[in-house]
């Protein structure tokens, strides 16, 4: 059987700086409400639960890599080793709060609903679930990341998500990207209103440039005058009216390059709350 953690080793590539960093964000939403036990289901190599101990907040972990386990437990925590819907079945307490990162994609959904219903089980009245997961509206985690991971079942939408806590006794439901998950924020690429310029504003500036400021007109001039006229208001209306096109199928292909760039760009990491 191949090791979680060789497979960690050599084919992830988060560093555990960048696992400390965007964790950090999650200790902070259980520090906000107050938590003071924490469940960290799928431990791994207890970065988190490093993050939770500085933080003051008392946690136990499980984790069924043998090797993980001990590198947890080597640093001090308390870290059961086991598959977690085994052990929860057996029952380890009742907590605050109860963390599940990355773990809910590995099960399918009949699995996964039952793990939701025993970790609201495991939570004293009050408790919080914090579930993350890969966004399965992120291109990158399509092309790249989920498949990637050999034991990877199934990708949950945040709406799936919220409907399984909602049927497993959970209310208070909300959810949200982890900030740092995406690559590059759209918006600071300019890409929010998708248009060079406005149709209407190209026609209004030609037909402005071209008004006459040139006072009274002698009568011998006008006919010669108005001819010419004539031939430049029905140039000016053809070149406005190819100009309009080339906007209009600009604009359509921004429209859509912007749809697909944001795709690409959506934050690789959802996350749902549940209060039980």
């Amino acid at each position: 059987m191949i090791m979680y953690k060789e497979f960690e080793e050599k084919v992830r590539t988060a560093t555990p700086e960048s696992l400390r960093a965007s964790q950090k964000f999650f200790v902070d939403i259980f520090s906000s409400r107050g938590v003071k036990s924490v469940l960290d289901l799928g431990s791994g190599n207890g970065i988190f639960l490093d993050l939770l101990r500085e933080a003051g907040i008392e946690a136990v972990g499980i984790e069924v890599d043998e090797r993980l386990a001990l590198e947890s437990q080597k640093r001090g925590h308390n870290v059961l080793r086991g598959d977690v819907v085994d052990l929860l079945n057996k029952g380890v307490g009742s907590f605050d709060g109860v963390f599940a990162s990355h773990l809910i994609e590995h099960f399918e959904p009949s699995k996964a609903f039952e793990l939701l219903r025993l970790i609201h089980g495991s939570l004293n009245e009050g408790g919080v679930l914090l579930a993350v997961t890969p966004n399965p509206r992120s291109i990158m985690q399509h092309l790249r990341y989920f498949y990637c991971d050999y034991t990877h079942v199934r990708f949950y939408p945040s709406e799936l998500l919220e409907f399984f806590l909602g049927q497993t006794g959970f209310k208070d439901i909300e959810s949200g990207f982890r900030p740092d998950s995406a690559y590059i924020d759209p918006l600071k690429l300019g890409l929010s209103k998708g248009k060079i310029a406005g149709v209407k504003n190209i026609r209004r500036a030609r037909e402005k440039s071209r008004e006459s400021t040139c006072g009274e007109i002698p009568r011998w001039r006008l006919d010669k005058l108005l001819k010419r006229k004539i031939k430049h208001y029905l140039q000016d209306r053809l070149e406005i009216t190819k100009t309009v096109e080339i906007v209009d199928q600009l604009n359509k292909t921004i429209w859509v390059s912007n749809f697909v760039i944001k795709n690409m760009m959506s934050p690789n990491d959802i996350f749902v709350i549940g209060v039980k």
